[in-house]
């Protein structure tokens, strides 16, 4: 399950924004933001790859607009940090997906609301 909530940045003026998120800055037509947090249970049964948990992550639970690609590994081997962008190159959403004992889960989104 993940939950939401919604953060206002500052804003620069017209056109696109560039907003702060938690993972990183993003381009928004406004200074809002929306970040979604997983609740993972200790039971619960992770992807076998970053890759598959991504896939797994649909828009009702805070799958960004756009293309992904790998933005980071964070230098370790359990973090990845995938970026969205658009055709045009903008950067609409992030995703964070850790590896757990149990596998790898999506643990954060966040998207220009």
């Amino acid at each position: 399950m993940l939950c939401g909530a919604i953060g206002a940045c500052s804003s620069s003026g017209g056109g696109l924004v560039a907003v702060q998120g938690a993972l990183g800055v993003m381009d928004c037509p406004s200074d809002l933001r929306h970040t979604s947090y997983a609740a993972i249970t200790a039971d619960a049964v992770g992807s076998e790859t970053a890759d598959a948990a991504l896939a797994r992550l649909t828009t009702d639970l805070g799958l960004p607009p756009g293309v992904p690609s790998r933005e980071s590994s964070s230098g370790t081997a359990d973090r990845v940090v995938y970026l969205f962008r658009d055709s045009e190159g903008h950067r609409l959403g992030r995703a964070e997906v850790v590896l757990s004992p149990n596998g790898w889960f999506v643990v954060m989104t966040e998207r220009c609301s």
